[in-house]
């Protein structure tokens, strides 16, 4: 009797303490989409810059066009000072604790932040104690506003005339890779740039802001002289500059125009390696046709002999295809950089190979630092898979054996570099925005010369 007493008292223990604290497997789901502030006509504001408390509004949706927007559902809402510790006015606890609703990934309604938060029974917020007028929303699905499962944003009010210039950076997400801001290009949310004083370094520290949804932002600075840089993300994924990366001499008053910095990022694109069309799988699909292509690719081996691997071509028998099938894969698996032009070759192969059978598109663009090439819209460091592979050619077709240091060697590299990275799906240019990823700790873009 006892052991059962003893048992029921133990299971009513877990339960109470699982309703106390319940376990981590029940927790919210991150929240995707974002939110961003308004003005009066819930259109854009550029920087997030107001005139009055009583003039923020507040909207969301998705972050990038086709990307995931908000969970639908009702939020909390609250404002606090940019650093969180100070919390100005919340709606927990007034008469509609909920005022944001979610429907279909975006708010159904732009909200007056003035009307949604209180400070006690009193509507609106307190003025912020940071001395640049900056304070930041917090729109939440818990009313503890954990980080998870919470969006922010900042902004500025300023009950004063505002400083006489404004210096505005626009990050975009340049997809044809021509270093300019074309029609339909979209900007990139969550950027970092650094404003620096180059008159007054010692009255005006280094600020870091981020870009809002629309991949603007916007400072209002004092009379001077300013330099403007992005800060790359080092963690993946990888993200390549089309545009310079940094402005200096800017000089204000007039408010310069708005600087504009390009970027895209790096990923997949349909590439297999050398182990895949060394393997069975690879093996099996490669033809006569693609035997004979090969041969007239300029292709060597480790001592700069050229490397044909069907004889008979352009119509090889049974036989002839067989043996050509283990020629290549010997010379796939054999292949080394001892003779860069050997290793050039094997990467050269498996890209032919790739186009060849629809697995790469041979118009993609893929980014090949060194290689001299540009894109199609004269980015330098960029270039198409066909670019790639016909300077590849040529300089196997000139240079057969690169064993020793020298610009032909230093080419070579770099070529079998960008296909290798290919081949791996590393390097070309997606067809949209990735994720922006701060996660490690970056160094100063202020560094620039």
């Amino acid at each position: 009797m006892r052991s059962r007493l003893r048992l029921t008292l133990s299971i009513l223990g877990i339960t109470i303490a699982l309703l106390i604290s319940p376990p981590a497997i029940w927790a919210q789901p991150p929240v995707n989409g974002a939110i961003f502030t308004a003005d009066t006509t819930c259109a854009r504001v550029n920087g997030n810059l107001f005139a009055a408390k009583t003039d923020v509004f507040v909207n969301g949706g998705p972050q990038h066009p086709g990307s995931a927007g908000l969970p639908d559902g009702s939020y909390y809402i609250q404002v606090t000072d940019p650093s969180g510790a100070n919390v100005l006015g919340t709606s927990v606890g007034s008469a509609i604790p909920e005022p944001v609703t979610v429907v279909n990934g975006a708010f159904t309604s732009c909200i007056r932040l003035w009307d949604a938060v209180f400070q006690g029974t009193v509507p609106g917020y307190a003025d912020t104690p940071n001395a640049g007028g900056e304070y930041k929303i917090w729109v939440s699905n818990v009313l503890t506003f954990d980080n998870n499962v919470t969006k922010t944003d900042n902004f500025k009010v300023f009950s004063a005339p505002p400083p006489p210039g404004l210096i505005t950076g626009l990050k975009f997400y340049d997809a044809n890779v021509n270093g300019q801001l074309d029609s339909g290009e979209t900007g990139i949310a969550g950027w970092q740039f650094t404003l620096w004083s180059q008159s007054d370094p010692g009255g005006f520290p280094p600020q870091t802001d981020t870009s809002d949804v629309n991949g603007l932002v916007s400072l209002f600075v004092a009379t001077g002289t300013y330099g403007l840089c992005e800060v790359i993300p080092q963690a993946a994924p990888i993200w390549v500059p089309t545009t310079q990366t940094f402005f200096t001499g800017i000089i204000v008053p007039p408010s310069p125009p708005t600087f504009h910095f390009g970027n895209v990022c790096l990923g997949s694109g349909g590439g297999l390696t050398l182990g895949f069309w060394s393997n069975k799988n690879g093996q099996g699909l490669v033809t006569a046709g693609d035997l004979c292509g090969l041969n007239s690719l300029n292709l060597v081996n480790a001592t700069g002999a050229a490397f044909d691997p069907v004889a008979g071509c352009p119509s090889p028998t049974s036989a002839a295809i067989t043996t050509g099938k283990t020629n290549l894969r010997n010379w796939l698996l054999s292949a080394t950089a001892t003779n860069m032009a050997y290793m050039l070759s094997a990467q050269y192969a498996a890209m032919f190979l790739n186009v060849q059978h629809g697995f790469v598109d041979p118009n993609a663009v893929v980014y090949a630092p060194g290689t001299g090439l540009s894109s199609p819209g004269g980015v330098p460091g960029f270039a198409t898979i066909t670019d790639v592979m016909a300077a590849a050619g040529n300089s196997l077709a000139s240079f057969p054996k690169t064993t020793t240091a020298g610009p032909a060697r230093s080419l070579q590299e770099a070529l079998k570099n960008a296909l290798d990275k290919a081949n791996n799906n590393q390097n070309f240019v997606q067809g949209q925005a990735c994720d922006v990823n701060y996660s490690v700790t970056e160094p100063s873009c202020i560094s620039a010369p």
